[in-house]
């Protein structure tokens, strides 16, 4: 089966519908779906299953990471997410932040105000040990 992945060496597209393809990450998808994604996405390529193998392993600074990596919970690393760490990311990745730590994204309008809500929320997480 095909592989796709976003074609930047960094970043994110979110394409609706909860489906989000990540730079340097692989996402295998039936032979229908990569031709569809292909036609309508110029952001997105297909990777071969050798070239798939080599990049999922390494960052861009040639560091191995695991096939799946882990992120810990939040608070688990005594701070996590930081302000500055969550400025980089698009609306899309800190709606999740905010789904994973039981907030509601509906509730903020810009970025300032999801950083905020997700550190709010991490601290509240911290003191109730979780």
């Amino acid at each position: 089966m095909p592989q796709i992945q976003y074609k930047r060496e960094e970043g994110v597209l979110h394409i609706g519908g909860g489906r989000f393809f990540y730079a340097q990450k692989p996402v295998t998808v039936s032979d229908e779906e990569a031709k569809e994604l292909l036609g309508t996405y110029k952001t997105l390529e297909e990777v071969k299953e050798n070239d798939a193998d080599s990049k999922a392993d390494q960052v861009p600074g040639g560091d191995q990471i695991p096939k799946d990596p882990q992120v810990p919970p939040a608070g688990g690393l005594d701070n996590l997410y930081t302000e500055s760490g969550l400025k980089k990311l698009n609306a899309p990745e800190l709606d999740a932040i905010i789904t994973d730590l039981n907030g509601d994204p509906s509730t903020v309008k810009n970025s300032g105000e999801r950083i905020e809500l997700i550190l709010k929320l991490q601290s509240e997480a911290e003191a109730a040990g979780e």
